[in-house]
């Protein structure tokens, strides 16, 4: 058992890219601003360079300024979207 919440735990036990992707898919929002360090920590340690790209993404997605409609900037989303195609491409080739 580590110091880890226990949704960490799950990613920490993931055992290929394919199930690190379906985690970071599935897991709340909440969960990159408040775990982003944790994260990094896991996904660094599996090697899995296209899930941190990804988590970063959602990072500056979740802390990004708001424009005057509400809307995310284009920017941050397009981030997310490409790290998200890379992490999918990644899972896919194993891992």
């Amino acid at each position: 058992m580590s110091d880890f919440l226990p949704i960490l735990e799950e990613l920490e036990q993931c055992q290929s890219h394919a199930e690190r992707r379906a985690w970071l898919m599935s897991v709340p929002n909440y969960v990159f601003h408040r775990e982003h360090l944790n994260l990094r920590r896991i996904l660094d340690a599996a090697g899995h360079h296209a899930a941190i790209a990804y988590a970063q993404a959602k990072l500056a997605e979740q802390t990004a300024t708001r424009l005057a409609d509400g809307s995310i900037p284009i920017t941050i989303l397009s981030a997310v979207y490409i790290a998200e195609t890379d992490l999918k491409i990644s899972a896919r080739e194993g891992g």
